[in-house]
């Protein structure tokens, strides 16, 4: 075997090497490669989670992203691992370049390179001295088993609830439907009549709840909850006023409503005590005091109605009036058992109108159920008086000013054609019009008169307003228990609000409006859906990055590390080759050795320095416990493969 030569800076370098390659790149360039793979895989792992941080799941991909990261992690800690473990062995010489120390430190060491079982032996040892590097290349080996539980958790899936355009709701602009079979022609007197799906929505509304009536509105919601604000629509609003102060309380009744309101008849108690309620239009609900229950013929409730604002109590002010209705009511339990008898029942008289306005929706849908949030009517918005204009000349010569204004159907004056009813606002300095066709103002006009009014008294004109009332009832009957008439006289009876119901035909009815817009405008609104996403937990990373820097800097540590004296130590790392060519230096002490338990056993009695110079002192052997150890010095020579016995010299350890 060749023998090592000293530089002049302390250096060993083999004889007969023109240039020694103890500082150049090349004895380290499988590490200097491990730590760039090392590098670029964590640095690819970064950008791989970076691009799929927050996106939906490809359930067609069959590569995911646990898989790459998985990928990655697993050739970044190999790349380290192999950079480690020539650093580790590389510390091991520069220990043993030192003061002599056990000779199985050398075996510890070698085993913390090949992986972190043997790391964590050497990290345990009791007896291993020093080695700050070895241990710390000892650490890095150890983290490394936690890499891969770290990357699974990485990448995680969490549901999101994502918002978005989408959805759409109908809108109301021009409204026009009308039953073809009452579509006005030139016949006299004028026919009328409302389409099948207004007559249908504001039967619908009689009775149903608002939440019902909600869940007709026509909107589409591709998510779990949809969110529709500031949805300007044509609709019909309500109005409901207390008229008390209008009742008037006479004793002055003749007693025989209850009879003409059953058969039309005169009955045959003519002239008894009387208390009678009345109103400025005629309206009255009289009853023969002392009398109650279903046995005493009683009226409970009398209505009138008109489509003339003019004709109204309270409802003048409503230049689009649809229907107006007058009501008076009594307000107590009619089945309670107190012995309460005429005239002292609570008495109420309320006025309740339909118009057309234009209003704001705020609308919901959360799990395929609609809500209005909210709505409020537009006071910006005015009916434009250069609308309902008369489309023939002499129309405007011969009717008077009140007819052409109302939007009343009349059976004689409305055979007129006219321009559409027209809503208009120049709220926000631009003009928006919202309009409803002659027809169809006329048709739902008839349809109201007809379907809230009935000519009870005689008198029975072609014109609802002309009928004198009143024109509906609900009264109590000694066959039957209770009568009614019109039709929606018995669900105005049973309401306890009729301001909610009178709301709830014009929610309806506004419902009627949207599906049916000529424009086929609709609005689109907000949708939110839950959706799966990636969610990259980022500090499970750290220990990724940590042990890449921590490479680096122990990589850089081993290229500077040298013997205790300054010599620069052989990069000789984990090579079997270099081990083999120490082994000279122990011939005697292991050579009657056959087993690893006497070869361990004989290690950790040893002190040995592997790595020596010319001028300093020669390797010792001293067997641990003896009192006057033995040193023995052990020189190379110059032939290759062969090794002389030691030459012994007595003196101190």
């Amino acid at each position: 075997m060749r023998g090592l030569k000293l530089h002049k800076d302390g250096s060993e370098e083999p004889s007969g090497s023109k240039k020694g390659c103890l500082w150049g790149s090349s004895p380290w360039a499988f590490e200097i490669i491990g730590l760039v793979l090392a590098a670029a895989q964590f640095f690819a792992m970064f950008g791989v989670l970076v691009h799929f941080d927050g996106k939906e799941p490809n359930t067609s991909s069959i590569i995911t992203p646990n898989t790459i990261v998985s990928i990655l992690s697993t050739g970044s800690k190999a790349a380290l691992l192999s950079a480690a473990a020539g650093c580790i062995g590389q510390a091991n010489w520069v220990l043993f370049a030192g003061q002599p120390r056990r000779l199985y430190d050398f075996e510890l060491v070698s085993d913390a390179s090949r992986g972190p079982l043997g790391s964590i032996q050497l990290l345990l040892s009791r007896k291993f001295r020093g080695g700050v590097l070895v241990r710390l290349g000892a650490v890095i080996t150890i983290l490394t088993i936690a890499m891969d539980p770290f990357a699974q958790q990485l990448v995680q899936l969490q549901n999101l609830q994502v918002s978005e355009p989408g959805g759409r709701i109908s809108q109301a602009v021009r409204y026009s439907l009308v039953n073809p079979a009452g579509r006005i022609d030139t016949a006299t007197p004028a026919n009328a009549d409302a389409d099948f799906t207004m007559k249908a929505a504001v039967m619908f509304g009689t009775t149903a709840s608002s939440q019902s009536i909600v869940q007709q509105a026509t909107l589409s919601c591709p998510g779990e909850l949809c969110e529709f604000s500031s949805v300007a629509s044509l609709a019909v609003c309500s109005r409901c006023n207390d008229i008390d102060s209008s009742l008037e309380q006479t004793d002055d009744g003749d007693g025989m409503l209850w009879y003409e309101l059953t058969n039309g008849i005169d009955g045959i108690e003519r002239g008894v005590n009387c208390t009678r309620y009345s109103l400025p239009n005629g309206l009255y609900l009289d009853n023969i005091d002392n009398r109650h229950g279903t046995g005493d013929r009683m009226v409970y409730m009398t209505t009138w109605g008109t489509a003339n604002r003019t004709k109204t109590i309270s409802m003048e002010e409503l230049d689009t009036l649809i229907w107006s209705q007058s009501m008076i009511k009594v307000s107590n339990d009619t089945t309670a058992s107190e012995n309460i008898v005429w005239p002292n029942f609570k008495v109420h008289a309320t006025e309740c109108a339909l118009y057309y306005c234009v209003k704001e929706y705020d609308f919901t849908v959360q799990n395929s159920t609609k809500k209005e949030v909210s709505s409020k009517i537009l006071t910006e918005v005015r009916r434009n008086y250069e609308s309902w204009l008369p489309q023939r000349q002499f129309a405007n010569e011969r009717l008077s000013a009140d007819v052409i204004e109302s939007i009343a159907f009349n059976k004689n004056d409305s055979l007129v054609s006219r321009s559409d009813l027209q809503l208009q606002s120049d709220g926000d300095g631009s003009k928006k019009t919202w309009n409803i066709s002659d027809e169809a103002v006329k048709g739902i006009s008839y349809f109201a008169q007809t379907l809230f009014s009935t000519c009870i008294l005689g008198n029975c004109s072609d014109v609802p307003d002309e009928w004198q009332a009143p024109t509906g009832f609900y009264q109590s009957h000694q066959q039957i228990g209770h009568e009614h008439r019109p039709g929606p006289a018995k669900p105005l009876w049973e309401s306890t609000d009729l301001s909610a119901t009178f709301s709830n035909i014009a929610m309806s009815m506004s419902n009627a409006l949207r599906d049916s817009d000529d424009t086929g405008q609709s609005q689109e609104g907000m949708v939110t859906r839950g959706i799966t996403t990636y969610r990259i937990e980022w500090p499970w990373i750290a220990l990724h990055g940590f042990l890449a820097m921590a490479m680096a800097v122990f990589f850089f540590l081993s290229l500077t590390s040298r013997a205790p004296d300054g010599a620069r130590v052989p990069v000789w790392k984990t090579s079997n080759l270099a081990v083999l060519s120490r082994g000279y230096l122990v011939p005697d002490i292991m050579r009657d050795e056959q087993t690893s338990e006497q070869l361990e056993r004989t290690a950790k009695a040893t002190q040995a320095r592997l790595i020596f110079t010319d001028h300093q002192n020669p390797m010792h052997h001293v067997q641990a416990g003896s009192e006057s150890p033995e040193e023995v010095e052990m020189v190379p020579v110059p032939n290759v493969g062969k090794a002389s016995r030691a030459r012994d010299r007595s003196g101190p350890v």
